[in-house]
């Protein structure tokens, strides 16, 4: 049920109008998009505040909304079920993805992605940006990675090094979901998103997330590339899911010897923990709070594992059910984008828990809800007048929409993007050649120190050199740089080369990129200044 924006004209003003139960589910959708993009997670007061709020926000958006008693009574069971699952494993996932599920009715996708797009771009680039200035705490793991030894993985204000990557493939799929691009410029938007991959891969060195843009890109190209399915990929398309999700849970279990050792190593011993969570802990039908770990370190990366241990078997099936059913109307409709989304993130979800943690970065469940609705409502017309389909609305005035003016906004994007075609070529090798100069500048003269300190206990083991040193009491000539705890009792490993030489590349390269950019918006912003001088001399004469 694509719901179509409604424009009005009121005047000379022209406007989208909103339904009050839009607003509202926004208001969830943003909430929750917004605490995870700037990087909280469960156990934080913030977070919890959020919650609450997304959720007041999720309970005034179904009284707004007109329901089938049936609706209403699905809704309900779907919701009791995600309590059971945190009563009994502790994961409130399950519900929040519910409410996701639930409350799409009457929501267009396009809009919730451009809300998601919008909320999750400043949260992305404002928490990078304030990690790189040293301005919020960021996480640092030294391992021993790229063949340089031990190196420095940066989590740029995220929770995880992984988590910042996949939070970048999160905002290429709200690009290109929105994004309407011809063949050409599709290609060239790719290979440029494809550099910003790299540039997040030289902070994360997540092979994870590297591996997962990849996919997403590469799926994203062929499906909108394709002018026609044949019966074959349609096929193969719609087995996507029972693939991965068979082969994440049965595979670690049923499939032994050297063919076992292969998979676990291209998963990063992803599979050695399924396994171990998938016999030796208690499958049930509404999820498992784990006992006796043989280590703390012991989790779930399997989003599908992930499912069937925190949520339950019940859930676990209703969910394969939603993909299954919702990738099948996807292939029919020819639905390009979606599929591209759900490719990506499906193949994803095999070694990444993002799917189903609280992490709220599973776009696909969008779709799901509005598959689900759009089923719900086929099958209310067959049979319109049973008491299943009688509709309940609290507040019938909720019909009414409200109407945002668009006409400002309109007018200052027309003329942004015809500065910006007008004088493209100029900002570009001004940036390039500012950035460059900047790159340069910031080698040549930025401050190296001596060698890394790194605390041993967020490193990969180091049989060289330790020491013990207080932040607060260093020596007078000391010309190191401190990762993690030096409370004067832990120990530190002593790292030069690699590691050193690593940190002045990354600060090169991100010093200019920022000169790229400002090169290009300073440019633009006189390059607009001198059009707008030019257009009023022509009106002049």
């Amino acid at each position: 049920m694509e719901q179509k924006n409604a424009v009005y004209n009121m005047g000379s003003e022209r406007g989208t109008g909103f339904r009050p139960e839009e607003i509202f589910y926004y208001l969830f959708f943003a909430i929750m998009l917004f605490a995870k993009g700037i990087g909280l997670y469960e156990g934080m007061k913030s977070f919890r505040l959020c919650i609450i709020a997304a959720f007041f926000c999720f309970v005034v958006k179904v009284c707004l909304t007109e329901h089938t008693v049936g609706e209403l009574v699905q809704m309900l069971v779907l919701m009791a079920f995600g309590v059971l699952a945190y009563r009994n494993s502790g994961e409130m996932a399950a519900f929040i993805y519910v409410l996701v599920v639930a409350g799409m009715k009457h929501v267009p996708v396009k809009r919730v992605f451009k809300v998601g797009a919008a909320v999750w771009t400043v949260a992305f680039l404002s928490t990078i940006v304030l990690a790189l200035l040293k301005q919020i705490p960021d996480l640092a793991l030294v391992h021993s990675k790229l063949g340089l030894g031990h190196i420095i993985r940066w989590s740029l204000g995220y929770p995880h090094p992984n988590v910042l990557h996949i939070s970048y493939v999160i905002l290429l799929a709200f690009f290109f979901y929105l994004a309407n691009l011809n063949r050409k410029q599709l290609i060239i938007a790719t290979a440029l998103l494809y550099g910003g991959n790299f540039y997040i891969f030289l902070y994360s060195v997540s092979y994870t997330g590297l591996i997962l843009t990849t996919v997403y890109l590469l799926a994203n190209l062929y499906f909108n590339l394709r002018k026609e399915f044949t019966r074959g990929e349609k096929v193969l398309i719609q087995c996507i899911y029972p693939v991965c999700a068979l082969l994440s849970v049965l595979g670690p279990v049923l499939i032994k010897g050297k063919l076992f050792d292969i998979f676990n190593k291209m998963m990063n011993t992803r599979w050695n923990l399924s396994r171990y969570f998938l016999t030796e802990q208690r499958i049930s039908l509404f999820g498992t709070r784990f006992t006796d770990l043989p280590d703390k370190d012991y989790n779930i990366d399997c989003s599908y594992v992930y499912i069937l241990m925190y949520y339950g078997i019940i859930l676990f099936a209703i969910i394969s059910i939603g993909y299954f059913v919702t990738i099948r109307r996807e292939v029919k409709l020819m639905r390009r984008k979606e599929l591209a989304i759900m490719t990506g993130f499906l193949v994803a979800g095999m070694s990444e828990p993002f799917m189903a943690n609280l992490s709220f970065k599973n776009l696909t469940l969008i779709f799901i809800g509005e598959c689900y609705y759009v089923i719900l409502k086929e099958l209310q017309e067959k049979k319109p007048d049973i008491w299943w389909n009688k509709k309940l609305c609290l507040f019938p005035w909720a019909e009414n929409y409200v109407t945002v003016p668009l006409k400002g906004i309109g007018k200052i994007k027309d003329k942004f993007s015809g500065v910006v075609k007008k004088g493209w070529r100029l900002s570009l090798i001004t940036g390039l050649i500012f950035g460059l100069g900047v790159g340069v500048f910031y080698y040549k003269t930025a401050d190296v120190p001596d060698a890394i300190y790194a605390d041993s206990g967020i490193s990969d083991y180091w049989g060289g050199e330790k020491v013990k040193l207080d932040r607060n009491n260093l020596p007078a000539d000391f010309q190191g740089e401190i990762i993690g705890t030096a409370d004067g009792n832990t120990d530190l490993y002593v790292l030069k080369g690699n590691i050193i030489w690593l940190e002045l590349i990354r600060g090169t390269v991100t010093v200019g990129i920022a000169g790229v950019i400002a090169g290009w918006c300073v440019t633009i912003i006189l390059c607009g200044i001198y059009f707008g001088l030019m257009d009023k001399k022509r009106v002049r004469k």
